[in-house]
């Protein structure tokens, strides 16, 4: 199956999806946005919600991205509506615990980011990684079932590993 020019990639923190949208920029040449590069300036202020929907509804007004991660939630109900795949990584919350915090504790010890602009260690992970889970999860497999497009709700390690052989080679 061909993944089609306007690809959503939607999920808790951790999951693997920002290696994975990267990869598959890569590799169908499509234009990437991370939206935690929009809605943090550089030193992880928040930007104004109203500001980042903004920049958001840019990029999907043209015709081709790839759009990593949340934002106002009517930016994430408009990109569904459009985008032609929904790439749900939602794996146990433990795993996203497990390696957001395993991420953490490397940055904490000096060691380099693996690719995007992590965030500093700080317990505002934890809080966020449960509210994810909590609120908005249950919000996203709802909106989910009413996506035209395609969904591809990864569950597992191995749902994530097989989608990323079959159509990222990462």
């Amino acid at each position: 199956m061909k993944l089609g020019p306007r690809i959503a990639l939607i999920g808790n923190g951790g999951g693997g999806k920002s290696t994975l949208a990267r990869a598959l920029a890569t590799r169908l040449d499509l234009p990437l946005t991370e939206v935690d590069e929009l809605q943090f300036g550089p030193s992880w202020e928040r930007v104004d919600a109203r500001v980042v929907a903004a920049l958001i509804d840019e990029v999907l007004d043209r015709p081709r991205w790839i759009v990593d991660g949340f934002g106002p939630w009517e930016t994430i109900e408009r990109r569904c509506a459009l985008c032609e795949d929904l790439v749900f990584v939602d794996l146990p919350l433990a795993v996203h615990l497990w390696r957001a915090g395993g991420r953490q504790v490397r940055l904490l010890r000096g060691e380099p980011a693996v690719g995007g602009r992590p965030a500093p260690p700080s317990p505002w992970l934890l809080r966020a990684l449960l509210f994810v889970h909590r609120e908005l999860r249950p919000r996203l497999l709802r909106l989910a079932r009413e996506v035209p497009g395609r969904v591809h709700h990864l569950r597992s390690r191995r749902d994530l590993d097989e989608f990323a052989a079959r159509h990222a080679d990462c």
